[in-house]
């Protein structure tokens, strides 16, 4: 389903596939996002690392980098250009949300705001070696960070400013392959 520019509303394998075709092939950007941050919370780091590096790149392949509601499933491989679905709205207000996803994701963002916690795991990619958040507000309190990949490919973040009562942890999701969560809970029930 993955065509080099987001994942398709239907496989090209399928019989009613249809690459131009609405909902049976186009690719949508705002809905790519929301895959992307379900992978990185479940753990697959490097599938969500593609993703949005063809998000990214399909961006730039459109003025003032806005991507249509929805673009041609053709494969990147077989075409330099995705094509677009040829009633899609330019620009979609939905797809504003793509990038702060995107963000959100690379960065592993996650406030719990009653808690006056921050929880951040990032994994920046080689063609994003660095980002800074500014100012931003969880409850009372705000924060800007910087994250940096170094040149082993590990991402690390550094609080460059707090106001306010918050703590800033490295966590990734409870639900994350990498959290040792799920091995844990494998003990207890081998245990049991």
């Amino acid at each position: 389903m993955f065509s080099g520019w987001g994942i398709r509303t239907l496989s090209s394998a399928h019989p009613a596939y249809n690459p131009l075709s609405y909902h049976l092939g186009s690719v949508w950007a705002v809905e790519n996002a929301t895959i992307l941050f379900g992978l990185r919370r479940f753990g697959f780091d490097a599938e969500a690392l593609r993703l949005a590096r063809a998000l990214y790149d399909l961006a730039l392949l459109w003025r003032g980098h806005r991507i249509p509601e929805c673009v041609g499933g053709y494969d990147r491989r077989e075409a330099s250009y995705p094509g677009a679905f040829p009633q899609a709205n330019v620009p979609q207000s939905w797809n504003l949300s793509v990038f702060p996803i995107l963000l959100q994701t690379l960065t592993g963002l996650r406030a719990a705001a009653p808690l006056k916690l921050l929880a951040v795991d990032p994994v920046l990619p080689a063609w994003l070696p660095d980002v800074t958040v500014r100012n931003l507000r969880v409850c009372r309190a705000s924060v800007s960070l910087r994250f940096r990949r170094d040149r082993s490919g590990d991402s690390r973040y550094e609080v460059l400013k707090k106001e306010g009562a918050l703590r800033v942890i490295r966590q990734p999701p409870l639900d994350s392959l990498t959290a040792g969560l799920c091995d844990r809970l494998l003990a207890l029930i081998k245990d049991w």
